[in-house]
Protein backbone atom coordinates (compact mmCIF):
# COMPACT_ATOMS: atom_id res chain seq x y z
CA UNK A 1 0.00 0.00 0.00
CA UNK A 2 1.19 2.88 -0.89
CA UNK A 3 0.18 6.44 0.75
CA UNK A 4 0.46 10.02 2.10
CA UNK A 5 0.29 11.90 5.31
CA UNK A 6 -0.58 15.09 6.30
CA UNK A 7 -2.23 16.60 9.72
CA UNK A 8 -2.69 13.71 11.36
CA UNK A 9 -4.09 11.15 8.08
CA UNK A 10 -2.88 8.68 6.22
CA UNK A 11 -4.49 9.07 2.86
CA UNK A 12 -3.97 5.68 0.64
CA UNK A 13 -4.16 5.50 -2.82
CA UNK A 14 -6.68 2.80 -3.04
CA UNK A 15 -8.90 5.89 -0.96
CA UNK A 16 -8.77 4.14 2.40
CA UNK A 17 -8.14 6.65 5.46
CA UNK A 18 -6.57 5.76 8.80
CA UNK A 19 -6.06 8.56 11.62
CA UNK A 20 -2.75 8.39 13.48
CA UNK A 21 -2.28 9.73 17.10
CA UNK A 22 -0.46 13.00 17.16
CA UNK A 23 2.34 14.37 19.30
CA UNK A 24 5.41 17.25 19.67
CA UNK A 25 7.87 14.49 17.97
CA UNK A 26 6.69 14.59 14.58
CA UNK A 27 4.85 13.00 12.03
CA UNK A 28 7.73 10.76 11.11
CA UNK A 29 7.95 9.40 14.76
CA UNK A 30 4.10 9.12 15.17
CA UNK A 31 3.58 7.37 12.37
CA UNK A 32 6.96 4.62 13.16
CA UNK A 33 5.53 4.61 16.99
CA UNK A 34 2.01 3.56 15.49
CA UNK A 35 3.46 0.37 13.16
CA UNK A 36 5.80 -0.25 16.47
CA UNK A 37 2.57 -0.35 18.86
CA UNK A 38 1.22 -2.94 16.41
CA UNK A 39 4.33 -5.57 16.88
CA UNK A 40 5.53 -4.17 13.67
CA UNK A 41 9.24 -2.57 12.23
CA UNK A 42 9.46 0.56 10.66
CA UNK A 43 12.44 2.29 8.44
CA UNK A 44 12.33 6.05 8.32
CA UNK A 45 14.54 7.58 5.34
CA UNK A 46 15.19 11.08 5.75
CA UNK A 47 16.69 13.89 3.87
CA UNK A 48 20.16 13.94 5.55
CA UNK A 49 22.57 12.03 7.86
CA UNK A 50 22.31 14.63 10.66
CA UNK A 51 18.56 14.11 10.33
CA UNK A 52 18.75 10.29 10.48
CA UNK A 53 20.62 10.45 14.01
CA UNK A 54 18.16 13.10 15.12
CA UNK A 55 15.10 11.11 14.70
CA UNK A 56 16.55 8.01 16.39
CA UNK A 57 17.14 9.96 19.14
CA UNK A 58 13.98 11.52 19.93
CA UNK A 59 12.55 8.15 19.54
CA UNK A 60 14.37 5.97 21.55
CA UNK A 61 12.63 8.51 24.52
CA UNK A 62 9.51 6.22 23.45
CA UNK A 63 10.40 2.57 21.73
CA UNK A 64 11.58 1.08 25.36
CA UNK A 65 8.18 0.37 26.02
CA UNK A 66 7.91 -1.69 23.28
CA UNK A 67 10.90 -4.19 24.33
CA UNK A 68 10.57 -7.27 26.64
CA UNK A 69 12.99 -7.98 29.57
CA UNK A 70 14.79 -9.97 27.63
CA UNK A 71 15.28 -7.97 24.57
CA UNK A 72 15.61 -5.01 26.99
CA UNK A 73 18.44 -7.10 28.24
CA UNK A 74 19.69 -8.04 24.93
CA UNK A 75 19.60 -4.49 23.78
CA UNK A 76 21.44 -2.88 26.68
CA UNK A 77 24.65 -6.02 25.73
CA UNK A 78 24.39 -4.47 22.09
CA UNK A 79 24.61 -1.30 23.02
CA UNK A 80 27.85 -1.88 25.05
CA UNK A 81 29.66 -3.66 22.14
CA UNK A 82 28.81 -0.54 20.36
CA UNK A 83 30.23 1.93 22.65
CA UNK A 84 33.45 -0.07 22.50
CA UNK A 85 33.91 -0.37 18.76
CA UNK A 86 35.20 3.40 18.46
CA UNK A 87 35.29 6.57 21.42
CA UNK A 88 33.24 8.89 18.68
CA UNK A 89 30.18 11.21 19.25
CA UNK A 90 28.27 9.07 16.84
CA UNK A 91 28.96 5.66 17.94
CA UNK A 92 28.31 7.00 21.29
CA UNK A 93 24.73 8.17 20.13
CA UNK A 94 23.86 4.85 18.27
CA UNK A 95 24.10 3.26 21.29
CA UNK A 96 22.08 5.28 23.42
CA UNK A 97 19.53 4.72 20.81
CA UNK A 98 20.10 0.65 20.63
CA UNK A 99 20.24 0.08 23.93
CA UNK A 100 16.08 1.52 23.38
CA UNK A 101 15.42 -0.60 20.10
CA UNK A 102 16.22 2.22 17.72
CA UNK A 103 18.89 2.52 15.01
CA UNK A 104 20.27 5.20 12.76
CA UNK A 105 22.17 3.85 9.29
CA UNK A 106 24.00 5.58 6.83
CA UNK A 107 27.39 5.88 5.59
CA UNK A 108 29.35 7.72 8.34
CA UNK A 109 28.65 5.06 10.73
CA UNK A 110 31.75 2.48 10.75
CA UNK A 111 31.42 -1.06 8.95
CA UNK A 112 30.97 -2.90 12.51
CA UNK A 113 28.40 -0.33 13.54
CA UNK A 114 26.60 -0.92 10.11
CA UNK A 115 27.03 -4.78 10.74
CA UNK A 116 25.48 -4.44 13.83
CA UNK A 117 22.60 -2.44 13.14
CA UNK A 118 21.07 -4.45 10.18
CA UNK A 119 21.67 -7.63 12.22
CA UNK A 120 20.05 -6.66 14.84
CA UNK A 121 16.98 -5.07 12.61
CA UNK A 122 16.60 -8.04 11.01
CA UNK A 123 16.81 -10.44 14.58
CA UNK A 124 13.51 -8.16 15.68
CA UNK A 125 15.52 -6.47 18.44
CA UNK A 126 15.42 -2.95 16.60
CA UNK A 127 12.12 -2.00 16.00
CA UNK A 128 12.80 1.18 14.14
CA UNK A 129 15.71 2.13 11.98
CA UNK A 130 16.27 6.01 10.54
CA UNK A 131 18.54 6.16 7.33
CA UNK A 132 19.37 7.92 4.21
CA UNK A 133 18.19 7.35 0.82
CA UNK A 134 21.39 4.96 0.20
CA UNK A 135 20.16 1.92 2.18
CA UNK A 136 16.96 1.64 0.03
CA UNK A 137 19.48 0.58 -2.64
CA UNK A 138 22.15 -0.96 -0.65
CA UNK A 139 20.86 -3.07 1.93
CA UNK A 140 17.39 -5.32 2.28
CA UNK A 141 15.82 -4.61 5.31
CA UNK A 142 12.18 -4.75 5.22
CA UNK A 143 10.17 -3.08 7.04
CA UNK A 144 6.08 -2.98 7.67
CA UNK A 145 6.07 0.63 7.33
CA UNK A 146 8.58 2.73 5.22
CA UNK A 147 8.04 6.18 6.19
CA UNK A 148 9.70 8.93 3.60
CA UNK A 149 9.96 12.23 5.63
CA UNK A 150 10.56 14.65 2.72
CA UNK A 151 10.62 14.42 -0.83
CA UNK A 152 14.19 16.18 -1.09
CA UNK A 153 17.36 14.40 -0.20
CA UNK A 154 21.31 16.33 0.10
CA UNK A 155 23.09 16.18 -2.99
CA UNK A 156 27.02 16.67 -2.48
CA UNK A 157 27.57 18.92 -5.96
CA UNK A 158 23.31 20.66 -6.11
CA UNK A 159 22.24 21.01 -2.36
CA UNK A 160 18.87 19.90 -1.70
CA UNK A 161 17.19 18.17 -4.40
CA UNK A 162 13.81 16.13 -5.20
CA UNK A 163 13.97 12.39 -5.19
CA UNK A 164 12.92 11.09 -8.55
CA UNK A 165 10.26 8.77 -8.94
CA UNK A 166 12.52 5.91 -9.36
CA UNK A 167 13.85 6.73 -5.70
CA UNK A 168 10.49 6.63 -4.41
CA UNK A 169 9.56 3.27 -5.55
CA UNK A 170 13.28 2.08 -4.52
CA UNK A 171 12.31 2.59 -1.19
CA UNK A 172 8.90 1.30 -1.65
CA UNK A 173 10.36 -1.56 -1.93
CA UNK A 174 11.43 -2.48 1.51
CA UNK A 175 7.82 -2.30 2.55
CA UNK A 176 6.73 -5.26 3.70
CA UNK A 177 8.53 -8.44 5.90
CA UNK A 178 8.74 -11.65 4.06
CA UNK A 179 7.98 -13.99 6.71
CA UNK A 180 6.33 -11.63 9.16
CA UNK A 181 3.69 -9.42 7.14
CA UNK A 182 0.31 -10.26 4.98
CA UNK A 183 0.83 -6.33 3.41
CA UNK A 184 3.66 -3.20 3.57
CA UNK A 185 2.88 0.33 3.60
CA UNK A 186 4.84 3.00 2.11
CA UNK A 187 4.17 6.44 3.26
CA UNK A 188 5.30 10.31 2.26
CA UNK A 189 5.08 13.05 4.71
CA UNK A 190 3.80 16.04 2.78
CA UNK A 191 1.60 18.85 2.84
CA UNK A 192 -0.18 18.61 -0.05
CA UNK A 193 -1.55 14.66 -0.44
CA UNK A 194 -3.22 15.09 -4.30
CA UNK A 195 -0.08 16.47 -5.69
CA UNK A 196 2.35 13.18 -4.07
CA UNK A 197 -0.20 10.79 -5.26
CA UNK A 198 -0.19 12.49 -9.09
CA UNK A 199 4.32 13.16 -8.63
CA UNK A 200 4.93 9.94 -7.07
CA UNK A 201 2.73 7.51 -6.34
CA UNK A 202 0.47 7.65 -9.46
CA UNK A 203 3.55 8.23 -11.64
CA UNK A 204 5.54 6.08 -13.66
CA UNK A 205 9.20 5.36 -12.80
CA UNK A 206 11.88 8.07 -15.03
CA UNK A 207 13.29 5.81 -17.89
CA UNK A 208 16.44 3.96 -17.56
CA UNK A 209 19.33 5.92 -18.97
CA UNK A 210 22.38 4.31 -20.20
CA UNK A 211 25.91 5.20 -18.22
CA UNK A 212 27.74 5.54 -21.42
CA UNK A 213 26.47 8.70 -22.36
CA UNK A 214 28.66 9.60 -20.27
CA UNK A 215 31.81 10.80 -21.60
CA UNK A 216 33.67 9.66 -18.28
CA UNK A 217 32.11 6.61 -18.51
CA UNK A 218 32.91 5.39 -22.33
CA UNK A 219 36.77 6.29 -21.76
CA UNK A 220 36.69 3.40 -19.50
CA UNK A 221 34.73 1.11 -21.24
CA UNK A 222 36.41 2.07 -24.96
CA UNK A 223 40.34 1.62 -23.25
CA UNK A 224 39.16 -1.72 -21.91
CA UNK A 225 37.90 -3.19 -24.71
CA UNK A 226 40.48 -1.78 -27.25
CA UNK A 227 42.97 -3.71 -24.09
CA UNK A 228 41.03 -7.06 -24.24
CA UNK A 229 40.19 -7.17 -28.37
CA UNK A 230 44.13 -5.54 -29.65
CA UNK A 231 43.54 -4.82 -32.99
CA UNK A 232 39.65 -3.74 -33.24
CA UNK A 233 39.01 -1.06 -35.70
CA UNK A 234 36.49 1.37 -35.72
CA UNK A 235 34.02 -0.22 -37.68
CA UNK A 236 34.17 -2.99 -34.80
CA UNK A 237 33.49 -0.47 -31.95
CA UNK A 238 30.97 1.22 -33.39
CA UNK A 239 29.38 -2.11 -34.00
CA UNK A 240 29.74 -3.21 -30.17
CA UNK A 241 28.00 0.45 -29.30
CA UNK A 242 25.64 0.66 -31.61
CA UNK A 243 24.32 -2.52 -29.53
CA UNK A 244 24.41 -0.71 -26.50
CA UNK A 245 21.45 1.04 -24.37
CA UNK A 246 22.75 4.03 -25.18
CA UNK A 247 21.77 3.63 -28.92
CA UNK A 248 18.19 4.36 -27.89
CA UNK A 249 19.10 7.99 -27.31
CA UNK A 250 21.80 8.68 -30.02
CA UNK A 251 21.57 8.27 -33.76
CA UNK A 252 24.75 5.90 -35.14
CA UNK A 253 25.86 9.26 -36.64
CA UNK A 254 26.26 10.41 -32.96
CA UNK A 255 27.94 7.66 -31.46
CA UNK A 256 30.64 7.78 -34.25
CA UNK A 257 31.25 10.97 -33.31
CA UNK A 258 31.85 10.21 -30.07
CA UNK A 259 34.01 7.07 -30.30
CA UNK A 260 36.34 9.51 -33.02
CA UNK A 261 36.42 12.24 -29.64
CA UNK A 262 36.89 9.72 -27.22
CA UNK A 263 39.53 7.56 -29.29
CA UNK A 264 41.31 10.70 -30.11
CA UNK A 265 41.63 11.56 -26.29
CA UNK A 266 43.25 7.96 -25.57
CA UNK A 267 45.95 8.37 -28.40
CA UNK A 268 47.10 11.75 -27.50
CA UNK A 269 47.25 11.09 -24.32
CA UNK A 270 49.40 8.14 -25.33
CA UNK A 271 47.16 5.24 -23.74
CA UNK A 272 46.62 3.84 -26.95
CA UNK A 273 48.25 3.32 -30.18
CA UNK A 274 46.96 3.03 -34.33
CA UNK A 275 48.23 0.58 -36.44
CA UNK A 276 46.75 1.85 -39.84
CA UNK A 277 42.54 1.79 -39.24
CA UNK A 278 43.34 -0.72 -35.67
CA UNK A 279 43.61 0.11 -32.37
CA UNK A 280 46.19 -1.50 -29.82
CA UNK A 281 46.29 -0.70 -25.83
CA UNK A 282 50.25 -0.05 -24.73
CA UNK A 283 51.56 -0.95 -21.50
CA UNK A 284 50.14 1.62 -19.40
CA UNK A 285 46.73 1.31 -21.37
CA UNK A 286 46.39 -1.97 -20.84
CA UNK A 287 47.51 -1.51 -17.00
CA UNK A 288 45.02 0.69 -16.27
CA UNK A 289 42.43 -1.70 -17.77
CA UNK A 290 43.77 -4.52 -16.14
CA UNK A 291 43.43 -2.63 -12.50
CA UNK A 292 40.27 -1.51 -13.76
CA UNK A 293 41.09 2.07 -13.18
CA UNK A 294 40.19 5.24 -15.12
CA UNK A 295 42.33 6.85 -18.02
CA UNK A 296 42.49 10.18 -16.69
CA UNK A 297 43.56 8.43 -13.01
CA UNK A 298 45.91 6.36 -15.35
CA UNK A 299 47.65 9.74 -17.33
CA UNK A 300 47.69 11.57 -13.71
CA UNK A 301 49.75 8.48 -11.96
CA UNK A 302 52.02 7.99 -15.04
CA UNK A 303 52.30 12.37 -15.38
CA UNK A 304 53.50 12.13 -11.60
CA UNK A 305 55.88 9.51 -11.35
CA UNK A 306 57.35 10.54 -14.53
CA UNK A 307 58.06 13.92 -13.62
CA UNK A 308 58.17 14.37 -9.69
CA UNK A 309 61.66 14.59 -8.51
CA UNK A 310 60.43 13.49 -5.34
CA UNK A 311 57.09 11.99 -3.44
CA UNK A 312 56.76 12.96 -0.16
CA UNK A 313 53.79 11.49 1.74
CA UNK A 314 52.14 15.26 1.37
CA UNK A 315 52.13 15.16 -2.40
CA UNK A 316 51.49 11.34 -3.01
CA UNK A 317 48.03 11.82 -0.98
CA UNK A 318 47.53 15.01 -2.37
CA UNK A 319 47.76 13.19 -5.89
CA UNK A 320 45.40 10.22 -4.75
CA UNK A 321 42.39 12.67 -3.61
CA UNK A 322 42.82 14.39 -6.63
CA UNK A 323 42.17 11.56 -8.82
CA UNK A 324 39.43 10.46 -10.60
CA UNK A 325 39.21 7.40 -8.87
CA UNK A 326 39.53 9.04 -5.26
CA UNK A 327 36.19 8.92 -3.15
CA UNK A 328 34.72 10.06 -1.17
CA UNK A 329 36.11 13.86 -2.12
CA UNK A 330 35.39 16.22 0.90
CA UNK A 331 35.43 19.80 0.26
CA UNK A 332 37.19 21.68 2.53
CA UNK A 333 34.46 23.98 4.83
CA UNK A 334 35.22 27.71 6.03
CA UNK A 335 36.56 26.32 9.28
CA UNK A 336 38.49 23.79 7.94
CA UNK A 337 41.07 26.50 6.48
CA UNK A 338 42.50 26.63 10.28
CA UNK A 339 42.97 23.11 10.32
CA UNK A 340 45.41 23.86 7.67
CA UNK A 341 48.44 23.69 10.62
CA UNK A 342 47.59 19.93 10.62
CA UNK A 343 49.80 19.82 7.65
CA UNK A 344 53.90 20.07 7.89
CA UNK A 345 55.18 24.02 6.47
CA UNK A 346 57.88 22.15 4.36
CA UNK A 347 55.39 20.13 2.55
CA UNK A 348 52.84 23.50 1.56
CA UNK A 349 50.36 23.17 -1.11
CA UNK A 350 48.38 26.47 -2.25
CA UNK A 351 45.12 26.00 -0.25
CA UNK A 352 42.98 25.65 -2.97
CA UNK A 353 44.35 22.74 -3.63
CA UNK A 354 43.55 20.67 -0.22
CA UNK A 355 40.09 19.04 0.35
CA UNK A 356 38.76 17.40 3.62
CA UNK A 357 39.88 13.78 2.38
CA UNK A 358 43.47 14.83 2.30
CA UNK A 359 43.39 16.82 5.45
CA UNK A 360 41.52 13.43 6.43
CA UNK A 361 43.76 10.83 4.98
CA UNK A 362 46.82 13.04 6.39
CA UNK A 363 45.74 12.68 9.98
CA UNK A 364 45.43 9.32 9.34
CA UNK A 365 49.08 8.20 8.74
CA UNK A 366 50.11 10.72 11.56
CA UNK A 367 48.16 8.30 14.08
CA UNK A 368 45.61 10.47 15.26
CA UNK A 369 42.25 9.13 16.82
CA UNK A 370 38.93 8.32 14.24
CA UNK A 371 37.60 10.55 17.34
CA UNK A 372 40.50 13.52 16.77
CA UNK A 373 39.19 13.55 12.88
CA UNK A 374 35.30 13.30 13.41
CA UNK A 375 35.41 16.12 16.06
CA UNK A 376 38.61 18.23 13.93
CA UNK A 377 37.49 17.92 10.42
CA UNK A 378 34.30 16.32 10.57
CA UNK A 379 35.05 13.10 9.02
CA UNK A 380 32.56 10.40 10.29
CA UNK A 381 34.53 6.92 10.83
CA UNK A 382 32.41 4.98 7.71
CA UNK A 383 33.19 7.62 5.46
CA UNK A 384 37.23 7.49 6.98
CA UNK A 385 36.94 4.08 6.34
CA UNK A 386 36.10 4.65 2.79
CA UNK A 387 38.65 7.20 2.26
CA UNK A 388 41.42 4.31 3.32
CA UNK A 389 40.12 1.75 1.47
CA UNK A 390 40.33 4.11 -1.57
CA UNK A 391 43.62 5.25 -0.85
CA UNK A 392 44.97 1.81 -0.89
CA UNK A 393 43.73 0.72 -3.78
CA UNK A 394 44.67 3.91 -5.33
CA UNK A 395 48.11 3.59 -3.76
CA UNK A 396 48.95 -0.37 -5.01
CA UNK A 397 47.54 0.90 -8.08
CA UNK A 398 50.33 4.02 -8.45
CA UNK A 399 52.95 1.16 -7.60
CA UNK A 400 52.25 -1.49 -9.91
CA UNK A 401 52.49 2.15 -12.21
CA UNK A 402 55.95 2.96 -10.82
CA UNK A 403 56.90 -1.08 -11.22
CA UNK A 404 56.01 -1.15 -15.35
CA UNK A 405 57.32 2.39 -15.62
CA UNK A 406 60.92 1.03 -14.07
CA UNK A 407 61.28 3.91 -11.20
CA UNK A 408 62.14 1.72 -8.76
CA UNK A 409 62.99 5.28 -6.11
CA UNK A 410 58.64 6.24 -6.91
CA UNK A 411 57.97 2.58 -6.36
CA UNK A 412 59.53 2.55 -2.81
CA UNK A 413 57.79 6.15 -1.85
CA UNK A 414 54.70 4.77 -2.83
CA UNK A 415 55.18 1.54 -1.41
CA UNK A 416 55.97 2.99 2.10
CA UNK A 417 52.58 5.30 1.59
CA UNK A 418 51.28 2.19 0.72
CA UNK A 419 52.20 0.61 4.02
CA UNK A 420 51.03 4.19 6.21
CA UNK A 421 47.66 4.27 4.63
CA UNK A 422 46.93 0.71 5.48
CA UNK A 423 48.16 0.36 8.81
CA UNK A 424 47.31 4.42 10.00
CA UNK A 425 51.17 5.05 11.16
Amino acid sequence: LEGVYSHGEIIFSNGEKRSIKQSNRGASIDLAIDCISNQGQALIFTETRKRAVSLALKAAELTNRFLDDKEKNKAKTVSKVISDSDDTELSRDLAFAVSNGVAFHHAGLNPTCRKIVEHYYREGLIKLVTATPTLASGVNLPARRVIISSIKRFDIEYGMQEISVMDYKQMCGRAGRPKYDEYGEAIIIANDPELILDAYINAEPEPIRSALMDDNSIRMHLLGIIASLPGIDEDELLSLFSNTLMARYYRKSTIKRKLERILDYLVVNDLITTQGNRFIANDIGKLASMLYIHPETAILFRDVILTAKRLTPLGLLHVITQSYDFFPKLSLRRKDYDELDLIDEDQFIIDDDYNRSLLGLYSWINEHSEKFILDRLGIEPGDLYRMIESADWLLYAMKEFAKKMNKIDAMNDIEKMHSRVKHGV
